[in-house]
This record gives structure tokens, C-alpha cells and sequence, in this order.
């Protein structure tokens, strides 16, 4: 014997969808723009991530802000103001900075040694989503975050 459960009308219906809709907003609009969430790597561990609403180019204060949840996410909160001082006089804070000796991005890595700092931590990929273009901003401020905990402000010779 099967039990026929009541379906809601069409009044019902409608009420459960905007109530729906309006929990929905609520919770889009509580929720900041550059927040930082976590999500779990495949080993179980839980690791924080540096969120941003994104536009084509990065202003001067998200490129900040990055800096600051990338150098705390890595382990080097210790060094974020000097990780702000380096990218502002290296670069400006301009994620599309480049010299004529061949060095680009925020932290102005050299172009011929990306690849190989990028594939040195082969992890920073899969856990943060960067690529493997100097400029994208968040690839040049995670990996740089790394190298400062493994081997300090030595590449920027300070």
C-alpha cells in the first residue's frame, strides 16, 4: 500500500521559493567580497584559501590584502610587512610590472627561474589554483610567500 503524501498548493509553492530566494540574498550579501575560506587538500588537511571577487585588473588595495592572506595561509605572517614593502618597491603593486633585466610581476621574479620556482612547490597549485604565468597575482604572492619560509628574503638580496 503506498501513502500519497499531500503536495503544496500553488500559494505554498510560491511562499517556500521566495522565502528561498530571500534567504539566499541575505547570505550573498553577509558574505564579503575578499573572504577567506578553507577548504580540505587531499590529504585531509585543512588549508586556507585567499578568496577575491575578481575583476580583470587587481587594485592596489586587493593586491594588499592578498599579500596579507597569502604570507598568514603559508606561514609567514612574520614577514608581511616586509612582503608589503618588497611589492611596493619592486613593483608598485602593479601585477603587470616588468624591467628590462627580465624580471616581472609583484615580487619581480625572473622570467628564465619561474618555471622552475613554480614547479618546485607542485603542491601551491592544486591547493591555492595558481598558474604558471608570472603575472597572474596570486601565483607570484603564494609562491614568493613559499620561498620566504623555506629560504627567506634571499632571491631579493635586502
Amino acid at each position: 500500500m503506498q501513502v500519497a503524501w499531500p503536495t503544496p498548493t500553488g500559494g505554498v509553492m510560491k511562499r517556500r521559493i521566495i522565502i528561498a530566494l530571500v534567504i539566499m540574498i541575505t547570505v550573498l550579501l553577509a558574505t564579503p567580497a575578499n573572504a577567506e575560506a578553507y577548504e580540505n587538500d587531499y590529504t585531509g588537511t585543512q588549508i586556507k584559501q585567499c578568496r577575491f571577487a575578481r575583476n580583470d585588473v587587481w587594485n592596489d588595495s586587493e593586491i594588499r590584502d592578498l599579500i596579507r592572506c597569502a604570507f598568514r595561509t603559508v606561514g609567514t605572517s612574520s614577514q608581511i610587512d616586509m612582503a608589503l614593502f618588497v611589492a611596493e618597491k619592486e613593483s608598485g603593486f602593479q601585477e603587470g610590472a616588468y624591467n628590462s633585466s627580465g624580471c616581472a610581476g609583484l615580487f619581480q621574479h625572473m622570467v628564465r627561474y619561474w618555471p622552475e620556482r613554480y614547479a618546485s612547490f607542485p603542491k601551491m597549485d592544486k591547493w591555492y589554483h595558481l598558474g604558471l604565468n608570472v603575472f597572474n597575482p596570486r601565483s607570484n604572492v603564494f609562491i614568493t610567500a613559499r620561498m620566504v619560509g623555506t629560504g627567506a628574503w634571499g632571491p631579493w638580496d635586502l
